[in-house]
């Protein structure tokens, strides 16, 4: 039989408090890592946004402590639906809107003749789409309240799109630069969220301990 959750808690009764504590981060890191490696395997697919939908639905904690729930709702206006509507830390809601990882081009292009960089096609759509959401969730706050039955007030959206493992320091600083213009709106790259996913099971990791589990 699987070590669930129920186990670990009937294990509780038996067995010295430290131990339990071991077992059950080593299951959540177990958990984690899979999921994580899942994820890994599957942004090197041309794969349609809707495939990553259910991977953040049930992994919430890939980002980190900033949030702490799940709204199942999607709807944020008359005609508009976020992909993903989460519960920050500070009981408010945010968006994260998800891309597709792989794109034909870099999110960021190279201007040459202004020694800079802009954002490319589908990034550009991506953050017009997300400042109208922010229009349309101001001139809706009300009714969106109603609705989700969580409060929202300027949230803050995160845009997932593209790759950035073979970026070099310039195209971050660039990155960093665009993002620090922009207004209650993030772009992040799918490689920055499995650097997030491995410094989150650096937390879980198994310690070595030579000591054997007395059971």
């Amino acid at each position: 039989s699987s070590l669930t959750d129920e186990n670990i808690q009937a294990l509780a009764k038996r067995v010295n408090p430290e131990i339990i504590e071991k077992i059950d981060s080593a299951v959540k890191y177990i958990r984690m890592e899979k999921s994580l490696n899942w994820l890994r395997g599957k942004i090197d697919e041309d794969v349609d946004e809707a495939v990553f939908q259910k991977w953040f639905d049930e992994n919430t904690w890939i980002f980190g402590k900033n949030y702490v729930d799940r709204v199942p709702k999607r709807t944020i206006g008359l005609q508009s639906r976020a992909d993903l509507i989460y519960i920050s830390v500070d009981g408010f809601a945010d968006l994260v809107e998800l891309k597709k990882s792989v794109l034909a081009r870099p999110i960021l292009l190279a201007d040459s003749s202004h020694n800079s960089f802009y954002p490319s096609q589908e990034l550009s759509r991506a953050l017009a789409q997300a400042m109208r959401y922010l229009q349309v969730i101001e001139d809706h706050r009300l009714q969106l309240v109603q609705l989700i039955k969580i409060p929202v007030l300027r949230p803050t959206i995160t845009i997932i799109i593209g790759r950035s493992n073979n970026w070099d320091e310039l195209m971050k600083k660039q990155l960093r630069i665009l993002n620090s213009t922009l207004l209650n709106i993030k772009v992040l790259t799918y490689d920055h969220l499995l650097a997030m996913g491995d410094n989150i099971l650096e937390l879980y990791a198994p310690e070595n301990d030579d000591d054997e589990i007395p059971f």
